[in-house]
């Protein structure tokens, strides 16, 4: 799984750098475009070790915060007296949920600030 989570990320990289150039620059391109001017202008795969460090980061939290997160829901739903099944299920979706906003809260930023850092203009 976390082969194919690196390899998602790695091809995916280039994408999500045009689209962070797209939604921060007020010139409006398409994203062929950003893409073929990132190329000549030195690479799709500039601030990627920052990505990676911000994506490992980010996992580190997501798993640390799952099981405290998965239980903090289960005692918040105690007095609701529903079926263990029903209590589990709702306990652990919120658990994912929980932690997946906290490693939103690195990964996010750490991201943006990597792109606009590495790709634009007068940063």
């Amino acid at each position: 799984v976390g082969g194919a989570y690196a390899l998602m990320h790695t091809a995916l990289h280039p994408l999500f750098v045009a689209k962070t150039i797209q939604q921060t620059t007020s010139a409006k391109k398409n994203t062929l475009t950003v893409l073929k001017e990132l190329t000549t202008q030195g690479g799709l795969y500039r601030g990627f070790g920052t990505t990676v460090a911000s994506a490992i980061s980010s996992k580190l939290i997501y798993y640390a915060a799952l099981d405290k997160s998965r239980s903090f829901c289960y005692d918040l739903l105690m007095p609701m007296h529903m079926k263990e099944e029903r209590h589990s299920r709702i306990a652990r979706e919120c658990g994912h949920i929980g932690a997946t906003l906290l490693s939103q809260i690195v990964s996010t930023p750490a991201d943006v600030v990597s792109i606009s850092d590495n790709y634009l203009p007068n940063s």
